[in-house]
């Protein structure tokens, strides 16, 4: 999802964010392959933008349906149809028009957006990328029903480099747009989650003061000072929690140890894939002053108690059993896992997601 040039007629509009709220808008729906059906209309909240929040709701009438309110800055909202894949699409004031088939709602046709204009334009020049991807999801699957190991590296080999050729068409398209609310967007949508702060920081700096009221880049800037309370050389945030027996534990209480934060879950993989590995560093290390503290991003006990003692994890576990809105976890500004944080026994930040032989190398240096 992304676009690219910078209509100047439209510039003033689609350059400030505007804070207010006032400005009708209208949606108008044809949809072919259903008569009557509920259409939910989501919007997009929460600390990194993808939380859904039911806004409204219209019903579908021989095929058409509306939608109208009032709204202020340009943001993608969703148009659900249950548990059909739904209509995203940039809302802003104005009259827009939505043209689908039930059956292919990605394919809609969006009309009367300017914001929608430009992400349509991105989306075409990254479509290559996508197709690209797509095919390399069906050798996956394939490779993956016969077990063909060799195979599965090498197709994870091409789809990095393939995500790395497409970041970089990506950030060029930020470069371009970086003055209107689709460059944000596309900050936040393809770097905001996971990417280090060495890198999202410049793609960041690069956007327009004039955007700092829109919705993306105010959650770029709260993801960015989260990152950097975090960085390697800076203090752990302290945080409590409670344990498998339901009683508080703290982090700090391990101070005068090394300390591996790992964060994880029990319907996590990779995840479950590594924990061999951590339990032999445990093992290995923990009489010599190293400890774990594992928080899990669990929303529910009973499996989370039992990857515990299936996998023999014998040290300290936290949760709170809300998944990834785990406090500690949005301390840490985690948005996936594993991932994991060493610490040293004065708690300062030393180290970010070693593993394997990483961890165990990196163990060996600091108690040899």
């Amino acid at each position: 999802m992304k676009r690219l040039i910078l209509f100047l007629l439209f510039a003033a509009i689609l350059v400030s964010c505007s804070t207010n709220n006032n400005s009708p808008f209208t949606i108008n729906g044809t949809v072919k392959g259903i008569d009557s059906a509920k259409v939910v209309l989501i919007k997009f909240g929460g600390e990194n933008g993808y939380t859904r929040i039911r806004t409204d709701s219209t019903i579908v009438k021989d095929g058409k349906f509306t939608f109208t309110g009032k709204t202020g800055e340009p943001e993608q909202v969703l148009l659900s149809f249950g548990y059909r894949q739904g209509i995203y699409l940039f809302l802003e004031p104005g009259a827009i028009t939505v043209s689908a088939d039930i059956d292919s709602l990605r394919d809609a046709v969006i009309t009367g957006s300017n914001s929608q204009d430009i992400l349509n334009k991105c989306n075409d020049r990254l479509k290559p990328f996508s197709e690209e991807q797509d095919k390399l999801i069906a050798e996956y699957r394939k490779a993956a029903q016969k077990n063909d190991e060799k195979t599965i590296k090498k197709i994870i080999e091409k789809w990095n480099a393939l995500d790395e050729k497409r970041n970089e068409e990506v950030k060029k398209i930020i470069a371009e747009n970086k003055d209107n609310v689709i460059g944000a967007f596309l900050v936040r949508s393809y770097f905001g989650a996971t990417s280090p702060l060495k890198e999202l920081e410049p793609l960041f700096n690069q956007l327009d003061p004039s955007l700092q009221n829109c919705k993306y880049y105010k959650i770029l800037s709260k993801r960015i000072n989260i990152l950097k309370n975090v960085q390697i050389g800076k203090p752990a945030p302290d945080f409590t929690q409670n344990d498998a027996d339901g009683n508080p534990f703290t982090l700090s209480s391990l101070k005068g140890k090394y300390v591996l934060i790992d964060f994880w879950a029990s319907w996590c993989g990779p995840c479950i894939r590594e924990a061999p590995n951590v339990v032999k560093v445990y093992k290995k290390f923990h009489d010599k002053g190293f400890d774990i503290i594992g928080v899990s991003f669990d929303n529910k006990r009973e499996p989370w108690l039992k990857a515990i003692k299936d996998y023999n994890l014998s040290w300290h576990h936290v949760t709170e059993l809300n998944g990834f809105n785990n406090s500690a976890g949005r301390l840490y500004g985690v948005n996936a896992i594993p991932h994991t944080v060493l610490i040293d026994k004065d708690g300062i930040i030393i180290a970010k997601n070693l593993r394997g032989e990483d961890l165990q190398k990196k163990l060996e240096e600091i108690f040899k």
